[in-house]
Order: C-alpha cells, then structure tokens, then sequence
C-alpha cells in the first residue's frame, strides 16, 4: 500500500503472527544426516515435502501422524485444493474422501498418507503473492498454500524439505523462515497448525542469497535490565529474487546491516534469532516502496524495492526499519492494529535519529504535521475503532508519544516507552505471538511501575478524550509561527523532548 511520503514515517502494511525465529536453509538433495525428533514422535504430524524440478511444478509430499484415531486433513483456503492430487492413504492407514477435506486413519499408532500437488495448475490460475506467484526462476509461495494438516486444535507439526535431482541440476533452492532445531541440510522444521492461515513466505526456485549477522535478542542488555537469555547472534537472510539488483551488492547488505542492528540496539538485541527478508526486485526503479511482515512459523519481511541500488535514497527510506520493529511486537489483531501500527511508526523515527539518519528536528516538524490526523479518531470514539492512516498509525503514533512523554515524567526520567516495548519483547510478545492489547499494555505498566498505559487507554482507546496538540508542543519547546519552525529549551518539557530523541541508555 502507497502511503503520502513524509520525511519520516508511516506504515507499509504489515503485521501477523508467528511462532518463532528461523529460516530454512538451501537445500542441496538428499539427507543422510541422523535422524532428528519430529512432530510425530510428540503427538503431532510430521511432514516429507519433496519439491520434484525446477522452476516448481510438482512438489510430492508424504506425511505421518501420531496414533491411530481418525484425523480430518484439509488446507487453509479452498481453491488450491483444487490442485491436490493422489491423495492416498500410507501403509497401514485407511482413507475417507470428502469435499475439500480427507479423512485418515492408522495403525500401529501412526497414521501416514501421502499425495501431490500440482504447483503448476496453481500458479496458472492465480497471481496472488498470498498463495503462489512466479518471479524469473524462483516461485513465491506460503505453507498454508500445499498442506494439508489437521482440522482442530492446534497441533504440532514438523517439516523436512529436500530436492529432487531435477531440481538440483537447474540450481534450485528452498528458503523459509520456519523455526528449526537442526543447522544442516534436510533439517527438521517446526510450526504449529495455528500458525498455518499467517505462515510466513517460502521461495523456492533460484535466486540469490546470503546470510547477515547482527546481535541476537537480549545481547546489548545493560547492568540490571535482566533479560530472561542472552542470545550472541541473529541471523538475517536476504533471499533476492529476479531480476536481481543492479550496482553494488554490498551497499544493499549493509543497509540491511545497519537497519537491523539500529533496531537490535532499541531492543538490545534483534528479536528473532532467524528471520528472513525476501526482497522482490522491481526493474527501472530505486528505493523502497513497499514492506509487509508476516509472521506465522518465522518472521519473514516480504521488501518491494527497485532494482537500481542508490545509498542515499535506502538510509533516508523508512519502511525496512518499520517492518524490522514490528518482529519485536507481538500479532494484536485487528482491534489492536492501531497499537501495532502505532509502535512501529513512533519507533521507527526515533531509530533514525538515534542512526544519525535524520535530524531530531525534522522528525519533530514531521510529528507536527502528521499527528494531527490522528485526531479525529483519538477524539472521536477512540483508537479501538481506529481505521485508515490517520487513525491507525497517527493516531496510535500519537498514544505512545503520550505514553512516553508521561512514564519519563512520572519516573523523573529513570524509565521510558523503550523500557515498557522491551520487557513485552523479553516476555515472549514478538511478532510470533498473538496478544491482546490490553495484555501488552499490562506488561508495560507492570515494567515500568506506572499505569501510564491503563490510563490512556482509558480516556484514548474504548472512547475519546479532546487533546490539546498545541499546548503539547508548546510544553515540548516546539514553536512554529508566522516565522517558521523553532525550538524552545525553556519549555517545561524541553529535558523530555531531547531524552526522546537522544539515543541514551533507554
């Protein structure tokens, strides 16, 4: 989604869920490796998905259950069933066949079947990126797209890929960003069935690719912040796939670089130990132009950008910093989108400024111009009913400048918003968990000893509250007049708007 260009922020769109931080590697063929744990040995299913040539067309896929109990397998959306083929039961498993749904039922506490999928009806019959979409050699794709899984409760699942020699000889590659528990080729990755409707992308195919190391989740702690585990690295993988990038490669991987350890440095740490960006190259253009997070099984960051690297224009782009922020917050649906949304956009401005990518003053003009869109709703019924840029992200950008501004007040400046965002992260709230609002904001004020949240919500969430915008900027020293924009270090809340923006210990 194109959103009006400000010098600082705003919103791709975004968001979703996820269960936690990995990528699947390129795999080369076949596995000899020693068998690992599967889903399967735990009470779940496990999966054999073996993608038969290149460019995909037919990916075959056996699977097997625990226990002998009937199990109803169907997929998340309807139309790609229309392209399962042989459905068939395993050995010593029986079938029952019904509309868009098949039913298995084992022996010996396992139920296997087995069938194939037809990739290239698929994608003949859809250009979705959601479901399946061609790009040069390479063929983007979800999950939720080929599997078959049980209807239900949440059920544990695993997945091992492997390479048809077909594939192989023509350079093909698989990547996900599903969480594993190998580090080889062929190893076991896990998700839940609940993540499967919000699963992140796979590409499969040929493309390029290579791995960023930036520090891992809760690493850049400070004395006394107590994260529950120190992880040492997070791996970012870029997966880029035609018609590629042009100019020099490593200035786009150290954007990628800086952008992910400007956001580590805000979370003290990167929050997903895996995580991919799968980025779509678009011919006779430069910059960035459209991002979206999705979540379930791993982070993937799916980044629209032109083909033509220009460094200037990547460092003064917004959107890549924006997704990255959001793999530190978890999913809050709909009713939560605002605080989603919200988060990301305030967030984003601060770590530019703190990047020494943009003046602390032009993002302060910035905030000036834009929050004020978020009035009308902020004011109105309030930010549950929030809708549209205005409401969701200026509205909600404008809830955690409130927020920040009163916890750094009410705390004499010892706590701020970063210390609220960071305990969520350390308690497991990333973008691979579903929350409620109400429970995100709960942990904050938990955090940093106030109810600076719970009360806010009160007068800004549920219903609306008038806002006195101008007094606002006046009380932070931001002065614009018939004579332009200026800054007020007399304000009373001057020490708050610099401690803001200045990139100390919070």
């Amino acid at each position: 989604m194109n959103i009006p260009s400000v010098p600082l922020a705003l919103s791709s769109c975004c968001a979703a869920v996820t269960l936690a931080l990995v990528f699947a590697p390129f795999l080369p063929g076949a596995v000899h490796a020693a068998k690992p744990k599967t889903a399967a040995d735990i009470g779940g299913c496990h999966y054999d998905i073996h993608i038969v040539d290149q460019p995909v067309k037919t990916i075959n896929i056996r699977f097997r259950c625990a226990g002998n109990a009937s199990r109803k397998m169907a997929g998340h959306r309807l139309i790609p069933h229309d392209h399962v083929r042989r459905v068939r039961p395993g050995r010593g498993s029986l079938l029952i066949t019904s509309s868009y749904s098949w039913t298995f039922s084992g022996s010996d506490g396992v139920t296997r079947g087995a069938y194939t999928f037809d990739m290239e009806d698929l994608t003949q019959s859809t250009n979705s990126m959601s479901i399946a979409r061609r790009r040069g050699a390479s063929l983007i794709t979800s999950i939720s797209s080929i599997l078959l899984y049980p209807s239900g409760a949440s059920t544990p699942l695993s997945i091992r890929f492997t390479l048809g020699k077909a594939a192989v000889a023509n350079g093909g590659k698989i990547a996900t960003a599903f969480r594993r528990t190998g580090a080889g080729a062929g190893e076991v990755q896990w998700l839940k069935s609940s993540d499967i409707a919000d699963a992140g992308m796979m590409a499969l195919g040929r493309f390029a690719h290579r791995d960023i190391t930036v520090p891992g989740r809760g690493s850049l702690a400070l004395r006394g912040e107590g994260p529950p585990h120190r992880e040492k690295a997070a791996t970012i993988t870029l997966a880029i796939v035609d018609p590629g990038l042009k100019g020099e490669a490593k200035v786009f991987d150290q954007w990628v670089r800086d952008s992910a350890r400007q956001v580590a440095r805000y979370f003290r740490g990167f929050p997903a130990r895996r995580s991919m960006i799968l980025v779509l190259p678009v011919g006779g253009r430069s910059g960035v132009f459209r991002g979206r997070v999705v979540s379930g099984g791993g982070p993937t960051v799916i980044l629209r950008v032109g083909g033509n690297i220009d460094r200037k224009r990547l460092y003064n782009d917004w959107i890549l910093v924006h997704e990255l922020i959001h793999i530190g917050s978890p999913y809050l649906r709909r009713a939560g989108r605002w605080l989603n949304e919200g988060t990301a956009v305030y967030l984003q401005s601060i770590v530019h400024v703190r990047a020494g990518w943009l003046s602390s003053a032009r993002v302060w003009r910035g905030f000036m111009r834009q929050m004020p869109l978020g009035l009308d709703t902020i004011q109105g019924n309030g930010l549950r009913t929030a809708r549209g840029i205005g409401g969701v992200y200026w509205g909600g950008s404008l809830f955690m400048l409130l927020a920040d501004i009163d916890i750094r007040h009410r705390t004499k400046g010892k706590k701020s918003l970063g210390d609220c965002l960071r305990a969520v992260l350390w308690q497991g709230g990333d973008s691979s968990q579903v929350w409620t609002p109400e429970k995100m904001m709960a942990v904050c004020d938990k955090a940093v000893g106030t109810n600076t949240m719970s009360r806010l919500a009160a007068r800004y969430v549920s219903r609306g509250t008038e806002v006195d915008l101008g007094k606002l900027w006046r009380d932070l020293g931001l002065i614009r007049d018939e004579n332009g924009f200026r800054i007020d270090e007399s304000a009373p809340l001057a020490a708050i708007r610099k401690a803001i923006m200045a990139g100390r210990a919070d």
